[in-house]
């Protein structure tokens, strides 16, 4: 959620269990999938249980308390992505890339190996439309996705897979022969 104060008082957030002060300025909070606020600041300072943030850092705020946190790049990249109406991943897992784009689309996506949910990836994409975001997945990590009931599974391609297996076993097989 983007935030922006005007000049004046403190403004009370309030996001699941957590309240944080914030002063005029500029924010991009998320409430993450765990119940943690996750909140950075570009502009302005947040403040809660005793941790404080200003322009460049994240107030992350979680059942252990609150900490103030260094903002790295991909932090702020994916920040003004999402003001586009896109997603950026930094390598990220495929889980956490699958629950932020579910806040957005009608037909969710759902993991359906999970063996694959800590596959890292990178890149920006609409959040409205997950067309490409699969398109890459398929020719990036052999992934497949088909729609079942009312959503959008990603498994393993399994065809692309075995034939690629076969074809190793065979290319062995072949050069031992020959050597021997």
């Amino acid at each position: 959620m983007a935030l922006e104060f005007a000049a004046g008082p403190a403004v009370a957030l309030s996001a699941g269990d957590h309240r944080v002060q914030c002063q005029p300025g500029s924010y991009n909070a998320r409430l993450l999938s765990d119940g943690a606020l996750d909140m950075l600041v570009l502009r302005g300072q947040a403040t809660a249980s005793g941790a404080s943030a200003t322009a460049g850092q994240r107030l992350v705020v979680d059942r252990g308390g609150a900490r103030a946190l260094a903002a790295g790049i991909a932090d702020r990249d994916r920040a003004e992505a999402w003001l586009r109406g896109e997603l950026a991943f930094t390598d990220q897992p495929l889980a956490t890339a699958v629950a932020d784009y579910n806040r957005y689309l009608t037909t969710p996506l759902q993991i359906d190996d999970p063996g694959i949910g800590d596959i890292r990836l990178g890149g920006r994409f609409t959040s409205r439309d997950a067309t490409d975001f699969l398109a890459a997945l398929a020719a990036s990590f052999d992934l497949r996705s088909y729609r079942q009931d009312a959503r959008i599974l990603i498994a393993r391609a399994k065809t692309r897979r075995g034939v690629a297996g076969f074809a190793a076993r065979f290319v062995s097989r072949t050069a031992t022969t020959f050597r021997g």
